[in-house]
């Protein structure tokens, strides 16, 4: 991903707005090492678990393929790591449990992550599948940030499929991803649940674009005080009782919310009086109120819902108010897009993939409470790589990242600056 890929920029004025989403290289760092999973085993050698405990500057490369069914959270402190989920055979990597992620300069990509019911009331509390919430110390410094989410597919969660907590968060990138079918009825100690996407208070420069977000409750996604969030050409479908909504704090910092070029669409077990869009009033600051910007949305809604609902001391913007990360495409190409691009492996999509697109093609994807079982048989092939990974070609990029980008587009991940 790229910073910025807008012609005219400077003349636009839009290189002078905050910007969103990141354009970290994570494991792919002069120096850095590759390390092989070489087995679907929690721990121990050749085990993921085992290759994110590693020294910064580490690339992941699997030689195997399948389930990795994992006993504790799977959880990420050191920086600069990549876990390259294309360099896996077919069906893939699925992983059965939840990805923590509290470090910085961090990609994960092509990787299926479904955590399944939880073995506790606590422990379905915060069973997500990928969160992004590293706690701050007291130095009150960045913790969480620079993270690349990448064809990913996460579903059947007990608390979000996706969040990111605590303001020392900032600068995530979630694209062509699916983000569906969070668990309603899961033990959670709130009860009914199924959530999307959480954005906590503070948490800076999100992008989300190019997504599928399907068959969630809530949080579709929901945005908490003090973010600043971009939504770009995404495809929310079937949200239940809401899409995009916010959650006031009562503090005085604003909030900055940009919404272009996406789709709501109602499903089977959308609430026929939905808001799609509900912007409260958040900031208590009135010479500094929240800011949002909203242009060429499509709304396939039923008689009785309403658009957009926007509080009143909310500023609405007249023009772009954050950085785009990359050009939007035409809403009317939105969904064709994302069922061309979106999820884990889109050239060869697993089963679970497969299922969830004929449901949403035919409008029948369901908010569910307990998901199918997770199988895969899957088969070892070593991953070859190029000679010298981490030294520079002519055209200044390392080695791996050429690699890592010519697997990405075997798969049908979409071309882009940085990989065409």
């Amino acid at each position: 991903m790229v910073a910025l890929a807008l012609t005219g920029c400077a003349s636009s004025g839009m290189c002078s707005l905050p910007s969103v989403g990141t354009s970290t290289r994570g494991g792919a760092i002069p120096g850095g090492h590759i390390y092989h999973v070489t087995t679907l085993a929690d721990d121990g050698p050749g085990s993921l678990r085992e290759g994110v405990r590693g020294r910064n500057g580490t690339v992941i490369v699997f030689d195997v393929s399948g389930v990795i069914r994992l006993a504790s959270d799977l959880k990420l402190h050191n920086a600069h790591i990549t876990i390259a989920g294309q360099t896996a055979p077919d069906p893939g990597i699925s992983i059965k449990g939840s990805v923590r992620i509290r470090t910085h300069d961090v990609i994960i990509e092509h990787l299926a992550v479904r955590p399944g019911p939880a073995a506790s009331v606590k422990e379905a509390a915060y069973r997500d599948a990928i969160s992004m919430d590293g706690k701050p110390g007291n130095d009150g410094k960045p913790v969480t940030y620079d993270v690349l989410l990448l064809n990913i597919s996460a579903s059947w969660s007990t608390d979000e499929l996706i969040s990111m907590w605590y303001p020392t968060t900032s600068r995530i990138s979630i694209v062509d991803c699916f983000i569906n079918q969070a668990l309603a009825d899961a033990q959670h100690p709130k009860g009914a649940h199924s959530m999307g996407v959480l954005i906590g208070t503070g948490v800076k420069g999100v992008e989300l674009s190019g997504n599928l977000i399907a068959a969630n409750r809530f949080r579709n996604p929901v945005i908490s005080q003090g973010a600043s969030v971009s939504l770009v050409n995404n495809w929310v479908f079937d949200g239940g009782q809401n899409f995009v909504h916010t959650y006031p704090r009562g503090g005085s910092e604003r909030t900055l919310i940009q919404l272009i070029g996406n789709v709501f669409q109602a499903g089977l077990d959308t609430k026929q009086t939905i808001t799609a869009i509900y912007i409260a009033k958040m900031a208590t600051n009135e010479a500094n109120p929240d800011l949002v910007y909203l242009s060429e949305n499509q709304f396939k809604l039923g008689p009785e819902a309403k658009t957009v609902a926007i509080a009143e001391g909310v500023s609405e913007g007249k023009a772009p108010i954050l950085r785009l990360a990359s050009p939007p495409i035409p809403v009317r190409e939105v969904p064709q897009a994302v069922l061309r691009y979106a999820g884990a492996r889109p050239a060869n999509r697993d089963a679970v993939d497969r299922t969830a697109l004929e449901q949403i093609n035919a409008g029948t994807i369901r908010i569910i409470s307990m998901p199918p079982a997770l199988t895969a048989t899957g088969i070892n092939r070593v991953w070859k790589g190029p000679a010298a990974p981490f030294e520079a070609e002519p055209d200044g990029r390392l080695a791996i990242v050429r690699a890592l980008c010519r697997d990405h587009l075997a798969l049908g991940g979409k071309v882009d600056k940085e990989c065409r």
